[in-house]
C-alpha cells in the first residue's frame, strides 16, 4: 500500500522524502483540506471503501491512513462496513 500511497501522493503534493509510516499528512507533505478531500475520494475509489468525515479527520500519519484502509477493508469483507 506504501507504494500506490507515495505514487498517488505525488499526484496531489510533490514530495521531499519517501513515504514512511510515521510521514505526517498535514506537517511533513503538506496536505490541505482540499487535499485531504482528494485523498480520501482516491482511497475509496481504489480499495472500494467509504471514508467519513470522521474517519479522514481522524488520520494523522501514512500509518494511519494504512490501518484505517486495512480495517475497513476487512469490515467489507467479511460482510460489509455497517
Amino acid at each position: 500500500m506504501y507504494d500506490w500511497l507515495q505514487q498517488m501522493m505525488t499526484q496531489i503534493r510533490p514530495l521531499r522524502s519517501p513515504l514512511s509510516e510515521h510521514t505526517r499528512l498535514i506537517e511533513d507533505i503538506g496536505l490541505d483540506s482540499l487535499a485531504l478531500l482528494e485523498l480520501s475520494a482516491k482511497l475509496e475509489d481504489e480499495f472500494s471503501i467509504v471514508l467519513s468525515a470522521q474517519h479522514m479527520r481522524a488520520v494523522r500519519t501514512v500509518g494511519d491512513v494504512c490501518a484505517l484502509v486495512t480495517s475497513l477493508r476487512g469490515q467489507v469483507a467479511v460482510g460489509g462496513a455497517g
